[in-house]
């Protein structure tokens, strides 16, 4: 794959990966009553809107007489109105915009239910009415709030949407995709993870226990209780546990780690793999998996569980990698399948244990998880034996052999932010740079090991190592240097990461800088030189060297800003009107209509300029001197 073509890949894949956070369960799901309607309502309050709007539409961003399902029919849908999906994906990708129902603001929060008026005087379900048109004209004659955005009506009206798991009490929601544009038949089908957002200190918690870092020290930095959507790793033989006093007793070395989530990942493939052999008549397919955070962690596991028959690529997005300093990758699943397991042979009711066994992994559970029981998890575990064959044990502990040494027959993507280049190979810097950078997102530097990234495994006496895989661009490893963020926890969210691939993508699409040397290389230096011309971006915009407009929270809206102010004051521009495509529908747009840049409509900027054919070439040093001889 060129580096051009694999940095559209990235891009398109954290779409999808976003996209996962979206409430999809809603196209074909209502709420049901007894979730929103309180019988002692005291009228006076205005009840909450309902979704009472699921139509069907797996595909597409309005509603018309070519996908009219009997869901349309029935729930107060029309033609012409925004697609149960669009809207979804609209709440997802807007959602931190704010937007006017009724004279008050409110912001979208990635809640479908955000964009519904309901009228005060009368709470009847059918005075309410959903306040969103496809465009901004409709929107307007409709006397709408929001309208859809191009980002939203390109990916509904690219991808199908094939089955979603809706996100369960212990955090697990997976999504299956058709790309509709796919040039071959191993990139149509895609599978992907949903993660936890950082919202809190409780979010936060969720992923650190992924990487096996001990509760008593995220105790002493949180006070919050853990979120229900947690995903527990509970490590109970390492010596410097807390709860611990005699690591040698054989029933604490059962119990080394217990992931729920795996449980639902092994049970929920099988579904997933009935859906694709219906999709394609064959017993044998290919899925690309995908995964962003906590997600990108799960989507690793899926490809240690799956033979790589099945598996075309991976990509992650600031995800996890397995284990602490003590732990390999195959761990993550034997010893989830194993742990209950094997206390139950030495214990001849695993339900009535007692003494200070009981007491500790009751202690760890409700650290973790306060609204679940000991019971629960020993149910997770047996979910895992129905599904699990012996074979599979052994065939992951064979795969990780080969796996810490970097191979694997996929094609493997692992992106992660950073907060500045990584200096070149023969740089002196380079090797000082590498050992102080941790990516800005804390979450993706959990774990020794990721999957397909090779290792260094040390010996220290008894005690075997892994160190960490190396913080530089390869052909499996992609650092994203975002700039300057927000705030600490910004860059692990998806939207730095969608921000900084969409740039890179409209940039390669200049035929200049396609055609660069530096740009035309290995994929591990065309990352490189990006990161190095970001930051020169960066330098310019901050001393105001460069452009006009100066943005103090991120570089890329002054860079667009600029664009768009030259651009608006050329009368050739203003007069002229472009198509822009979604998919089978064409939309005529022209640039003097396009609103303020701000971070939320930054990707349609991307998609305006692209209509246009107006793209920036990159000037480096080779240029300057060329201009100046």
């Amino acid at each position: 794959m060129k580096p051009k073509e694999l940095i559209t890949k990235i891009k398109e894949y954290a779409d999808v990966a976003d996209a996962t956070y979206a409430m999809l369960h809603y196209i074909e799901e209502n709420d049901k009553p007894e979730d929103q309607i309180d019988k002692k309502l005291n009228l006076l309050r205005k009840p909450p809107a309902r979704w009472i709007y699921a139509d069907g539409v797996k595909r597409g961003y309005e509603i018309n007489e070519s996908n009219k399902t009997k869901l349309v029919e029935n729930n107060h849908r029309s033609l012409g109105q925004p697609t149960a999906y669009a809207l979804a994906i609209e709440a997802r990708f807007s959602q931190d915009k704010e937007i006017t129902i009724k004279n008050k603001k409110r912001e979208i929060d990635n809640t479908i239910q955000n964009f519904i008026e309901r009228k005060e005087d009368n709470p009847s379900l059918e005075n309410q009415e959903i306040k969103v048109s496809t465009t901004k004209e409709k929107m307007i004659k409709e006397e709408a709030s929001h309208y859809l955005s191009y980002r939203t009506k390109a990916f509904t009206s690219r991808y199908e949407l094939l089955h979603h798991q809706k996100n369960t009490s212990i955090g697990y929601s997976a999504t299956l995709v058709l790309d509709t544009w796919a040039k071959s038949e191993e990139e149509k089908y895609i599978l992907a993870f949903r993660g936890t957002e950082i919202n809190d200190a409780g979010d936060l918690k969720t992923d650190l226990f992924l990487g096996n870092i001990h509760p008593s020290l995220i105790k002493g930095v949180f006070s919050k209780q853990m979120s229900k959507q947690t995903i527990v790793t509970i490590a109970l033989i390492e010596k410097d546990f807390h709860f611990f006093k005699d690591t040698n007793n054989e029933q604490y070395k059962a119990l080394v780690s217990i992931n729920p989530q795996v449980a639902s990942l092994v049970e929920h493939r099988e579904i997933v793999f009935e859906i694709m052999r219906n999709l394609t008549k064959k017993e044998e397919f290919k899925l690309n998996i995908v995964g962003h955070s906590l997600g990108g962690n799960v989507a690793q596991c899926f490809c240690i569980v799956t033979e790589e028959k099945y598996i075309s690529s991976l990509y992650t997005y600031n995800a996890p990698g397995f284990g602490g300093a003590y732990e390999s990758v195959v761990n993550i699943f034997t010893r989830t399948v194993k742990a209950i397991g094997e206390l139950a042979k030495k214990i001849p009711s695993k339900l009535q244990i007692k003494g200070f066994t009981r007491n500790t992994m009751e202690k760890c559970v409700a650290y973790c998880t306060p609204n679940e029981k000991l019971e629960d998890y020993i149910t997770y575990e047996e979910e895992i034996q129905k599904t699990t064959k012996p074979e599979t044990l052994e065939r992951c502990a064979s795969l990780a052999k080969q796996l810490s040494k970097g191979k694997s027959g996929i094609d493997i993507h692992h992106i992660e932010t950073i907060s500045q280049p990584i200096p070149p190979v023969d740089s002196f810097a380079r090797e000082w740079v590498q050992l102080k950078e941790t990516t800005p997102s804390i979450i993706s530097d959990l774990g020794s090991y990721k999957y397909g990234l090779p290792t260094k495994i040390e010996k220290d006496g008894d005690e075997t190592k892994i160190i960490k895989y190396e913080l530089a661009n390869t052909d499996k490893l992609h650092l994203l240097h975002i700039g300057k963020l927000k705030g600490f926890f910004d860059s692990h969210y998806m939207e730095s990461i969608l921000q900084i691939t969409y740039f890179y993508d409209y940039l390669l699409k200049q035929k200049d800088n396609q055609n660069k040397q530096a740009l035309c290389g290995n994929i591990a230096e065309v990352f490189d030189y990006l990161a190095s011309y970001t930051q020169t971006l960066i330098n310019l915009i901050s001393c105001g060297k460069l452009l006009k407009y100066e943005n103090h929270k991120s570089y890329l809206l002054a860079y667009l800003k600029e664009i768009f102010y030259v651009l608006k004051n050329k009368q050739s521009y203003l007069d002229k009107k472009v198509e822009i495509s979604f998919g089978e529908n064409q939309e005529t747009i022209n640039i003097k209509d396009f609103e303020e840049i701000d971070s939320i409509n930054l990707y349609d900027a991307f998609m305006v300029l692209d209509a246009y054919k107006v793209y920036t070439k990159i000037i480096d040093k080779n240029d300057a001197e060329k201009i100046g001889g």
